[in-house]
């Protein structure tokens, strides 16, 4: 598996745990918390450019969640 794949798995498993959240925000917190924590691991102690990369991340994932939504909306079996 490439860092790329691992990366989208987990931006898709995060976009989806936001649909079924009672508390987005806490889970959007959770993900971005992880992300930064990682981001630091691969890019050194940087804190600006992976509190960065991390806040775009949650963009991707906020994004990815209201595609996953009006998925469902038009495919309501979400059988697609």
């Amino acid at each position: 598996m490439s860092i790329e794949s691992d990366g989208f798995k987990v931006l898709e498993q995060a976009a989806l745990t936001m649909l079924d959240a009672v508390d987005e925000e806490a889970v959007i917190e959770f993900y971005r918390e992880q992300l930064e924590r990682a981001l630091r691991a691969n890019l050194g102690d940087d804190r600006g450019k992976s509190s960065s990369l991390a806040d775009q991340f949650v963009e991707i994932i906020r994004s990815r969640r209201l595609e996953i939504e009006r998925a469902r909306g038009s495919n309501p079996t979400g059988v697609q």
